[in-house]
């Protein structure tokens, strides 16, 4: 069992928030792996930020744990290294100027996926993440270093086909202050 997301992130934001922001701001994209024998898995996960020129890839792996009623819980435990296409940003000094690429941090990541089904349509996600730098950078610590939260409410339209409303928050920024976005996906 595999699957391929990609998600493009801040386009139609006039028409759904206060802010009046209608640009990409960024992408992501996941690749998951399970064996389905054993429920192991693997995640790789790729983010871009075009709004502060950051990006993270990650790797890591997965254990999905036996389904207890309606919940489903996926742990996972990885590493990772974040990216930027400057060397001058936040105080990285390169003698040549803003060129090439930039590897401000590497982290670990442990955390978990969990779904409750609600109904056969409607189901809940709370993915907790705990991350922490594991080179001396106190930028990327503290933009990184703590916890992350995901909660998201789903409902299957058909077999291709769902509307996700998602927030997200971390340990400098409240729930009511978060990130709060509307998806369609469909299946490829």
């Amino acid at each position: 069992m595999a699957m391929n997301i990609f998600e493009v992130k801040g386009f139609m934001g006039e028409h759904i928030t206060h802010d009046g922001d209608d640009s990409i701001d960024s992408i992501r994209f996941r690749n998951f792996q399970l064996d389905l024998t054993n429920g192991r898995g693997s995640q790789i996960d790729v983010n871009w930020n075009f709004d502060n020129n950051l990006g993270s890839t990650s790797y890591s792996m997965i254990q999905a744990l036996p389904k207890w009623g309606a919940l489903q819980l996926y742990p996972l435990a990885g590493l990772g290294i974040t990216v930027t296409d400057t060397a001058e940003i936040r105080g990285i000094d390169h003698e040549y100027g803003s060129v090439g690429y930039a590897i401000p941090s590497s982290y670990v990541v442990v955390g978990t996926y969990s779904k409750v089904d609600v109904t056969d349509k409607i189901w809940l996600n709370y993915n907790p993440m705990y991350i922490s730098t594991l080179n001396n950078n106190e930028y990327m610590s503290d933009l990184l270093d703590g916890f992350h939260h995901e909660a998201a409410v789903s409902y299957k339209l058909n077999d291709r086909q769902t509307i996700r409303t998602f927030a997200n928050w971390d340990h400098d920024t409240q729930f009511k202050y978060g990130d709060f976005r509307l998806e369609f996906n469909h299946q490829f």
